[in-house]
């Protein structure tokens, strides 16, 4: 049952990662952001209007307290965060993709520390969001 539900997960956010890379390069940035929002609906449980009030440690306690696949809900959450930092990087607009940026390496830090079996390529997912934060002078905070 794990198994099929990771296989879900997974298939779910290449999907997602598809129609975003093409809004993006279409420049539809708003269509983006809705596709990575409902994405979070339907694979945290969580809206992004939750998501940017609520620290990544408020987010934690209530993916938490379902206790069923929570690896496979904070990778999705680390890859949809990810997802928002680079639609909003690519609208620069703001700075808000730093703060996505933080909040997908916070889902992602939990989900791996959660599940060694995860899928390798989103490992690299991880490595990417590091490699776009680190271009960024930021302090270190640890919930």
């Amino acid at each position: 049952m794990k198994n099929d539900y990771k296989k879900e997960v997974e298939n779910s956010l290449d999907l997602i990662y598809e129609e975003v890379d093409k809004r993006i390069a279409d420049k539809e940035y708003d269509e983006a952001k809705e596709i990575v929002n409902k994405g979070l609906k339907s694979l945290v449980g969580l809206d992004i209007g939750t998501i940017e009030v609520f620290s990544f440690h408020s987010i934690s306690e209530i993916i938490d307290r379902e206790n069923q696949y929570n690896s496979m809900k904070y990778l999705a959450f680390g890859c949809l965060m990810s997802l928002m930092g680079k639609i909003y990087s690519k609208k620069s607009e703001d700075t808000s993709y730093v703060i996505y940026y933080e909040k997908a390496l916070d889902g992602f830090y939990k989900a791996f520390s959660e599940d060694e079996e995860i899928n390798e390529k989103y490992t690299e997912d991880a490595v990417d969001t590091c490699k776009e934060l680190s271009k960024y002078e930021l302090s270190i905070e640890i919930d």
